[in-house]
């Protein structure tokens, strides 16, 4: 008998950049006071499974029978836990952060309070440590960040710009270029591909499509209105 290990956990923070426990629970053993023989649908085996740590509420469990046969336990009794902290870490440009982008190991986290963007080095998840940050007039209201490359893109949704950043050096990222329009005002989320940044503007209801081919000069591409 093969037991596929349910989901793992997930949750989330405020004020602070904080670390998730996911990881699947591990089985540790399974035994059954059913005797060995043949069940037709509908019977009951009583199963006992034992797990690294407790299950969440919902999850569930598939059996593989020694027919091939799968079952899926849907209705199991399993105690409310809240997701493992593994770890969190705050500070002066993590006030209100809004986004954060995870590449390597290195989580990169927008603060919208903080008017920052902040590189933490999560190598050791138990032990994050801010290797650097940057902190500027046109990351005022920091919120969307994404990187690809050497580069951070991060959105501000008041100063209404787009910031591109060196991250090569974590320790000491650095502003590359920056983009702003009108069309920006209250710039939020961002998505890259290619030579192109895709960003949502909240307050000018509008995507601009921004070419970053040369970081130093983004320029203005196309404006979708709705």
């Amino acid at each position: 008998m093969v037991v596929t290990n349910p989901d793992g956990k997930t949750g989330w923070s405020v004020d602070g950049f904080t670390i998730i426990d996911i990881i699947p629970p591990e089985l540790l053993s399974i035994t059954s006071i059913s005797p060995d023989g043949e069940y037709g649908i509908g019977s009951t085996i009583d199963i006992r499974a034992t797990y690294s740590e407790e299950l969440k509420s919902g999850s569930s469990v598939t059996l593989s029978l020694n027919t091939d046969a799968e079952v899926t336990l849907d209705t199991l009794s399993f105690s409310e836990i809240n997701p493992v902290s593994v770890a969190r870490i705050s500070g002066d440009t993590l006030r209100s952060p809004a986004g954060v982008f995870v590449s390597g190991d290195y989580a990169y986290v927008a603060s919208y309070n903080g008017n920052s963007l902040t590189i933490i080095d999560i190598s050791r998840p138990e032990n994050p440590v801010v290797a650097g940050s940057l902190s500027n007039e046109r990351l005022y209201g920091a919120f969307g960040v994404y990187v690809s490359g050497n580069y951070a893109y991060v959105t501000s949704s008041n100063g209404n710009y787009l910031e591109i950043i060196d991250v090569s050096s974590p320790a000491s990222p650095a502003e590359v270029g920056s983009f702003s329009n009108d069309h920006l005002r209250g710039a939020a989320g961002i998505f890259v591909s290619g030579d192109y940044a895709y960003v949502t503007s909240m307050n000018g209801n509008t995507l601009e499509i921004i070419d970053i081919s040369d970081p130093a000069n983004p320029r203005g591409s196309r404006v979708y209105f709705k």
